[in-house]
């Protein structure tokens, strides 16, 4: 895909919950972005169209970066001046509502030690990381893609999320993977499917 439309790919490395708490890692994330549109010149990026992508714990980060925007409370001196917005969202099997896992007694050590605490010591934490909480209408284009047999995050979170995005007019897609477990698509011939999925996404969105 990057030599077929010359897409510029960048790996985020943000800082995990061992070293650092929440709101770090997104801050990073949204740093990756604003890197990006800095650099823009020297590697020749269109700044309007700038996808973020992310699995599982990884989604979860581009689904918030896909729903803060520029929202100044994740920004830094660093990029002043600097968009943070991402232009598309591409989400595998990712954790939008932290109240759902809870309910389920999923992911709940991972969620303590991303946010320093307990849903009863840090309420306010998790909702701040339920991203279907922050859908609007100004969420960027998503499409999201789950397997409905993901014991570890339930692809109904997949769906809600897209309901919310399609409530609040925001172009979005969905695919479920029938009896594909968490984290398929890293094994072929699943990581091809899905990139070919990608690649249409992409391709509708950016008019490519």
């Amino acid at each position: 895909m990057a030599e077929k439309y010359n897409f510029v790919c960048l790996n985020i490395d943000y800082k995990l919950s061992n070293e650092e708490l929440f709101p770090t890692p997104l801050i990073d994330a949204k740093c990756g972005i604003q890197w990006l549109r800095k650099n823009k010149n020297i590697y020749n990026i269109d700044p309007n169209r700038i996808a973020v992508c992310g699995g599982s714990a990884g989604a979860n980060l581009a689904s918030l970066v896909a729903t803060t925007a520029d929202n100044v409370k994740y920004a830094t001196a660093e990029y002043e001046g600097i968009s943070s917005k991402s232009n598309a969202a591409i989400l595998f099997n990712g954790e939008y509502d932290m109240m759902d896992l809870l309910k389920k007694g999923s992911l709940i050590e991972a969620m303590r030690d991303f946010l320093g605490g307990d849903f009863k010591e840090l309420p306010e934490l998790y909702k701040e990381i339920s991203s279907i909480r922050k859908i609007n209408s100004d969420t960027c284009p998503t499409l999201l893609l789950h397997g409905t047999k993901d014991d570890c995050v339930s692809h109904k979170q997949s769906i809600a999320f897209y309901k919310k995005l399609k409530m609040n007019g925001v172009y979005s897609e969905l695919e479920l993977y029938p009896e594909k477990p968490h984290a398929w698509f890293n094994h072929e011939t699943d990581r091809l499917i899905t990139l070919k999925r990608m690649e249409s996404f992409l391709c509708k969105v950016f008019n490519l």
